[in-house]
């Protein structure tokens, strides 16, 4: 934005556990931290220690006091946020750009919904049978731009190459990060699903996860 150094403010909205707000907390001068759920919200305020602003309210309760915010915000980050949200998340990105200043940016994270061999979404509907219920990124970047927002949508990929059998074995490690619960103690499985779509898939004794 314009605003000058000294008076950058960020509201991280769904902070969760506030990792990613202490991250970024000391590029900004003013940080506020809005998080509804109470075990969260407790690590949250634990992790800001004083260092910025934590707020223990549903986003939707502050979007009924008006004025609340407006045009308070350098950057307003909703980091996998709008899951939760349903047929409200619209709503909120209307309520983000007004507490936005002149000139502030809104970042969105959200999960990939593409099912290419390897994703995370992928790996789900393999073990799981099924795609998780989210919506898709093109949702929320139709919405905007349909409202004149200028909408800038980026599909970020980590490529991880093996190129010995330890480094297959981390490979196989992350794809049990990826998968919830019991899934990720099914070898068998995994070792299948690594032989099927990852191994040596690059070619030249060489194997790649996405």
């Amino acid at each position: 934005s314009t605003t000058p150094s000294g008076e950058r403010t960020l509201i991280d909205v769904g902070a969760w556990d506030g990792r990613l707000t202490a991250r970024l907390a000391p590029l900004f001068d003013r940080v506020i931290a809005i998080e509804p759920d109470p075990d969260r919200f407790d690590l949250l305020q634990r992790r800001a220690s004083g260092k910025f602003e934590v707020v223990n309210e549903d986003i939707r309760r502050i979007m009924a006091e008006p004025g609340r915010y407006h045009q308070t915000a350098d950057l307003v980050l909703m980091s996998h946020l709008l899951y939760f949200l349903k047929w409200d998340a619209e709503h909120v990105l209307d309520w983000a750009q007004s507490a936005l200043k002149p000139g502030g940016i809104l970042i969105v994270v959200l999960n990939d919904m593409l099912p290419e061999p390897a994703s995370r979404a992928h790996l789900r509907k393999h073990f799981l049978g099924m795609y998780e219920p989210n919506p898709n990124p093109h949702r929320f970047h139709d919405y905007l731009a349909q409202r004149g927002v200028p909408v800038t949508y980026s599909r970020p990929c980590l490529r991880f190459v093996a190129r010995t059998p330890e480094g297959l074995e981390a490979i196989r490690d992350l794809i049990r990060f990826f998968l919830p619960g019991m899934t990720r103690h099914r070898p068998k499985e995994i070792d299948a699903y690594l032989k099927r779509y990852v191994e040596n898939n690059l070619g030249d004794g060489r194997s790649s996860f996405d």
